[in-house]
């Protein structure tokens, strides 16, 4: 046996190539902002959503904008149960980019929640995204098919 040979057969099959891309998550209801509390006067806003092909204990980014609408406020956000994301007070001085690290292991493939709590004044929180490492390529998708005459 050759040695191309038996590296092939003994050290090559010890190892595969596994895919890992940047997959962005986007919530199209954070577009232009939502408030939070909202007119019901319910003090937070929670977010469920799906990760497809999270790495396991990768550690994903999750990026927001906060304004504080009238005066002083405070908010905190969270991952799902893990600690909090951030807790602030801002003031009405404009909007304030976050983009905070969450620990590894805290997105899930299935079954996510954001959430953002106000505890002080009023919050618009817009522009939500997160940003976490796929071992998936594509998305799949169900297909819709529309009759046509």
């Amino acid at each position: 046996m050759s040695i191309v040979q038996s590296l092939t057969s003994n050290v090559l099959g010890l190892f595969y190539e596994e895919a890992q891309v940047a997959r962005l998550l986007t919530f199209a209801e954070s577009v232009g902002g939502f408030v939070v509390p909202d007119a019901g006067a319910v003090s937070d806003r929670h977010l469920q959503f799906d990760a497809p092909g999270v790495l396991d204990g990768s550690l994903p980014v999750v990026f927001f904008q906060a304004t504080a609408d009238g005066g002083r406020a405070s908010f905190s956000v969270r991952l799902n149960s893990g600690p909090h994301l951030a807790e602030a007070t801002i003031e009405n001085d404009g909007t304030h980019p976050w983009n905070k690290l969450a620990r590894g292991g805290s997105l899930m493939p299935e079954h996510n929640e954001l959430v953002f709590a106000v505890s002080e004044g009023s919050v618009t929180f817009s522009d939500v995204f997160i940003l976490y490492t796929s071992n998936q390529l594509t998305v799949q998708k169900q297909r819709t098919v529309v009759a046509t005459q």
